[in-house]
């Protein structure tokens, strides 16, 4: 059954399923595809999916956990077995050793899929990687990727995982699909994710939003944004908004696809979670928010409930359970198809009204 507060799905449905994808690395299976960046490029409509790999057997009493070992002069896949009792009721996607840093179960990497132009079919999907880690701070993965067109270039967004630098979003440069991508490095100091660009300079500069996340815990993990004349030196970092005390929203939220044009400023569609007695990870949710058009760091309205909920059976069962996590997104007239990652484990499109999404926002 619809959640009441919620949107209206004007049409929906699952893209790309693990089932449909082959292993990147002997030995691996895939465990999700998810988190997608969407753009259109040669008149088609294409996604860039993430997609994680975790060993098919482990040891018991031990947690695999791999990684791209660059100490050789051709880098490889390796899994390290770390000495672990599972514990009931923890997060089951990575590990916390004992000096505090964390591991991962997976490694993911990012694959090109093709879509129709509605966004309802997937019509190619490439087996071969698009990116995989080639740097040693890229040697956990390289994850949930966003894609931009700024002028002419299309420019896209990732966040590299590894021991150097932690959780660091970095950017990359594409003149062609039949190319490897330019990388332009790192973007953003560490530990950052949910990064995208916007579509239009302000001022002469290009501007991102992101969601920076310190281990030293003087406020919640919250929205962001900055400004950079070349794309490699960023500043003038400010505040957009915070988790809602109590709310939907209430423990982490994060920017989802790259903001929205309209006539009545930026739209951003987000993610919100909410934390549940018992429950390790919580439930993600979808709000928006209205900036203003000059000032991206002023927020005109909010959405106090979210649009959109974990509701159907892909988004409620999964790697994650209970995640409904936008990334990618078309405007084509009032129809706002959003490109998702459900359960840590799909692809999914949703296609709601643009009206009743701003409807729903609060001054």
């Amino acid at each position: 059954m619809a959640d009441k507060d919620t949107v209206r799905r004007l049409r929906e449905g699952v893209l790309v399923r693990p089932g449909m994808l082959e292993p990147a690395t002997p030995g691996f299976r895939v465990v999700g595809c998810f988190n997608p960046a969407a753009f259109r490029f040669g008149g088609e409509a294409w996604l860039i999916v993430r997609v994680a790999e975790a060993a098919r057997s482990s040891r018991k009493g031990f947690f695999p956990s791999p990684r791209v070992d660059f100490s050789r002069r051709k880098p490889r896949v390796v899994v390290d077995q770390v000495r672990h009792r599972p514990k009931p009721g923890e997060d089951t996607r990575g590990l916390l050793l004992p000096d505090g840093t964390m591991r991962l179960r997976f490694i993911s990497h990012l694959r090109l899929v093709r879509v129709s132009r509605d966004g309802l079919r997937t019509e190619m999907i490439d087996q071969r990687p698009w990116l995989f880690p080639e740097h040693p701070w890229e040697e956990f993965g390289v994850e949930d990727p966003r894609a931009t067109i700024v002028g002419r270039q299309l420019l896209v967004t990732y966040v590299a995982v590894g021991r150097e630098l932690g959780i660091a979003p970095a950017l990359l440069r594409v003149k062609s699909l039949e190319a490897p991508p330019e990388r332009l490095g790192t973007m953003l100091p560490s530990e950052n994710k949910d990064v995208m660009l916007f579509p239009r300079k302000l001022r002469r500069k290009y501007v991102t939003v992101h969601r920076p996340m310190g281990r030293d815990a003087f406020t919640a993990p919250n929205i962001q944004v900055a400004e950079s004349p070349d794309l490699a030196h960023w500043g003038r970092h400010r505040f957009v908004m915070g988790p809602s005390c109590g709310a939907w929203d209430a423990y982490r939220i994060g920017g989802g696809p790259p903001p929205l044009r309209t006539p009545k400023g930026w739209l951003l569609i987000y993610h919100g979670v909410e934390r549940r007695a018992g429950d390790p990870i919580g439930v993600y949710s979808v709000g928006a928010a209205l900036l203003d058009a000059k000032d991206p760091a002023k927020v005109l309205a909010r959405t106090p409930k979210p649009i959109l909920r974990p509701e159907r059976p892909w988004e409620r069962e999964g790697f994650t359970p209970n995640v409904v996590f936008p990334t990618g997104a078309v405007l084509r007239g009032d129809e706002l198809t959003l490109f998702c990652g459900a359960a840590d484990e799909y692809v999914t499109s949703i296609t709601v009204s643009l009206r009743e999404v701003l409807g729903r926002l609060r001054r």
